[in-house]
């Protein structure tokens, strides 16, 4: 049954939990509900506008790559000397101060 509820996503689990813990928390029912349906809506909301930026922006960041040949490297450390960095801190980034 466990298994079950976990596979139906967080978007039914959080508000679920969340009326439950109201419950617990002697809030009324009705107010208990509705505090878990406003969790839920608001949660589905941000997982809409999140993955609505990342189709969005994926290609055009796609895109700046090939136009502009650059490439992640993960090896960099950009930041001053005493943040671990290489000390090129901003001057890195493009329009970086100098």
């Amino acid at each position: 049954m466990i298994a079950v509820l976990l596979d139906l996503g967080a978007s039914v689990v959080l508000p679920v939990f969340i009326f439950l813990i109201g419950l617990i928390l002697k809030v009324k029912p009705g107010q208990a509900f509705r505090a878990g349906l406003t969790v839920g809506i608001g949660f589905v909301g941000i997982n809409l506008v999140i993955n609505l930026l990342v189709e969005s922006l994926g290609p055009a960041a796609k895109d700046m790559v090939k136009q502009w040949g650059t490439r992640a490297q993960g090896g960099e450390r950009v930041g001053t000397k005493a943040q671990g960095g290489d000390g090129a801190g901003m001057k890195a980034l493009p329009g970086g101060s100098s």
